[in-house]
């Protein structure tokens, strides 16, 4: 905060949040409306007041910033429901968002404010530990060559996978076995593909976009659900020979990025849930199974396990103030005749693990 001249306000305060905006596109047909559905949520908000009033004080009554610059180094503790930084759409269906930011603002009375945005993004390790001990998969599906109703030949595929949550930069390896006794032709080939899967159901107030005609009335509010699929990440060939008549068994491995477009887990927020979806085409036979796959995996077991089937529940949302209180370690300059509110409960001292950034971009 600098000042030359002395400037009343009503509070200085510094602001965190995360939330999910899911909205979805509906057309009106000939007519050429659309509706768009959105919901948005704020799932995670903690403010510190730097001084003057809290946010539910409603006095109104000025304090006086005198001439000088003043640092507040702040530290923000991140909530262990937090989901990952996300976002995804579809021109077709809708999109979905995760977005975090940080706020600096001074309010200088009801109806102005001097604010600076940052958005930033947040990406959700998981404990090595429980990344192994997830559960494993095993999926069969069935060829069928069919001649008026009755099933002439088939071959069963049956796909193992070890466990259902892995990291980026891994290895996924498995097994697929395939049975063609019954069968009436040889398997040459099996394609393998990994695609990002996203599902969103909102229920929410529509707005509306009308064409070159008269603008209806406003529709009623509705319930929306779609799935965005994102092209795939990896796309592999199998070769794998079992004539008809005989059955086999292979590994197979596919390798993800370090970096993927996309992760899956956590895998629920408040109106969305994602996936990675492994899809395996022998001939004829499809098997779709979905995984997780998290940013990265901590070896030393620092994070909380967050259940794949397990959305953020209404509890955890959370909306708090404190008092501004200096990180540990790290070098402030505050206002001597300013003071956070006394009512207000001092946060919990922080302790950093980044190097202090200044206005500069240098870092202490």
């Amino acid at each position: 905060v600098g000042q030359h001249e002395p400037v009343k306000c009503v509070a200085a305060r510094i602001m965190c949040w995360g939330a999910e905006r899911c909205f979805a596109i509906t057309s009106g047909g000939e007519d050429s409306f659309t509706h768009n559905v959105h919901n948005d949520t704020v799932f995670y908000k903690d403010t510190l007041t730097l001084f003057g009033h809290s946010v539910k004080d409603h006095d109104d009554t000025a304090v006086e910033i005198p001439p000088g610059t003043y640092t507040y180094p702040f530290a923000f503790e991140l909530p262990t429901t937090a989901f990952a930084s996300l976002h995804t759409a579809s021109c077709q269906c809708g999109g979905a968002q995760i977005k975090y930011e940080v706020v600096a603002f001074v309010k200088y009375d009801a109806h102005r404010n001097d604010a600076v945005r940052r958005a930033f993004t947040v990406v959700v390790p998981i404990s090595k530990r429980d990344m192994l001990a997830s559960a494993p998969v095993n999926v069969t599906a069935t060829a069928t060559v069919t001649k008026f109703s009755v099933v002439m030949a088939k071959s069963d595929v049956t796909v193992t996978l070890p466990r259902s949550i892995y990291a980026a930069g891994e290895t996924i390896e498995g097994e697929i076995a395939i049975d063609n006794r019954q069968g009436e032709t040889d398997v040459s080939t099996v394609r393998i593909a990994l695609s990002y899967r996203c599902e969103v159901a909102i229920v929410a107030k529509k707005s509306m976009t009308a064409g070159a005609h008269e603008r209806p009335e406003p529709p009623k509010d509705a319930e929306s659900h779609f799935v965005i699929r994102d092209s795939p990440v990896v796309v592999l060939e199998l070769p794998m020979v079992v004539e008809h008549g005989r059955q086999a068994a292979a590994p197979f491995a596919v390798p993800l990025p370090h970096a993927m477009p996309a992760v899956s887990y956590p895998a629920r927020g408040q109106h969305l849930a994602v996936a990675h979806v492994m899809r395996f085409d022998v001939h004829g036979a499809k098997i779709k199974i979905p995984i997780h796959i998290a940013h990265c995996a901590d070896g030393n077991n620092r994070f909380a396990f967050r259940p794949l089937d397990a959305p953020v529940a209404p509890a955890e949302l959370h909306d708090t103030e404190h008092a501004y209180t200096v990180p540990d370690d790290y070098i402030a300059m505050p206002c001597r005749s300013l003071q956070p509110p006394a009512g207000l409960e001092k946060q919990p001292r922080p302790h950093a693990s980044a190097p202090q950034a200044v206005g500069t971009g240098e870092l202490h």
